[in-house]
């Protein structure tokens, strides 16, 4: 899905949607320089954004040694190599188990990307930050139930179709944080993949900027009706889609379209 933002409408680069995932995503050089990395790749392997700029390969220590085979392979081989569950031991000396791509892409350079399996980030934690998450996720369970409960009374209460449709919406977003509560009180499970319209995410989010927006911003929809469903994690894709709206709305944005 591209979003289209203007204030005299601009594409938004591909840039800008890697640095919303949260998938470890890096553009390697022919030779062996990173030329760039998301900040989920930097995250993982304790890189400074700052100092990413002609980065060798090898900085990434013990990581690298990992990789190196992986992308002798693909430069022999020309197509793109998929790993499963690759241990991965990081500069700051902790390991991770992930599923890695590497594959070709333009001007002979090659696109790594990192998606840490579950709960290998929380393992990384110090064991008092990670204790003082899950005791913020308990704190945060009891009023957010109240807050959907509330919500659920207001919508059927309400004449006004509008007040009852957003009353609706904060039921739907309270679920989503019960479920990100969930993720921290559950650590170690792998996100949960389900069939998703692509245009039920993209309505999701329209409503939201539309709620939290001035009235004059403009949202603009032109989707393709034949796209078919996918496999992914709903609530992270929808928070991708909220962050590239928001992003252009702090930009000064008036304007933004949604296209499939």
């Amino acid at each position: 899905m591209n979003a289209a933002t203007r204030q005299q409408s601009a594409p938004i680069r591909a840039t800008e949607v890697a640095d919303q995932l949260e998938t470890g995503v890096a553009l390697l050089g022919t030779d062996d320089t990173l030329v760039y990395a998301n900040p989920a790749f930097c995250e993982l392997f304790a890189v400074s954004p700052s100092r990413l700029r002609s980065l060798p390969l090898g900085a990434l220590g013990a990581a690298a040694q990992a990789l190196a085979p992986l992308i002798d392979r693909v430069r022999q081989e020309g197509a793109t190599l998929h790993r499963r569950d690759q241990r991965i031991e990081t500069r700051s000396g902790r390991s991770l188990h992930a599923d890695i791509t590497i594959g070709p892409a333009q001007d002979a350079a090659l696109l790594i990307e990192v998606h840490p399996l579950g709960g290998e980030l929380d393992a990384a934690l110090p064991s008092s930050l990670s204790e003082s998450l899950r005791g913020l996720a308990h704190e945060v369970k009891n009023p957010l139930a109240g807050v959907r409960g509330a919500a659920q009374l207001l919508a059927r209460r309400v004449a006004d179709p509008e007040l009852a449709r957003l009353a609706d919406l904060i039921v739907t977003e309270a679920d989503r944080l019960a479920a990100l509560t969930n993720r921290l009180l559950e650590p170690g499970g792998k996100p949960h993949l389900s069939t998703l319209n692509l245009h039920e995410v993209a309505e999701r989010a329209r409503a939201l900027i539309a709620a939290e927006a001035e009235p004059q911003l403009h949202l603009d929809r032109d989707y393709d009706p034949s796209l078919p469903l996918l496999r992914g994690h709903g609530d992270r894709l929808l928070q991708l889609v909220l962050n590239l709206m928001r992003n252009a709305l702090q930009a000064g944005a008036t304007r933004i379209g949604l296209r499939t």
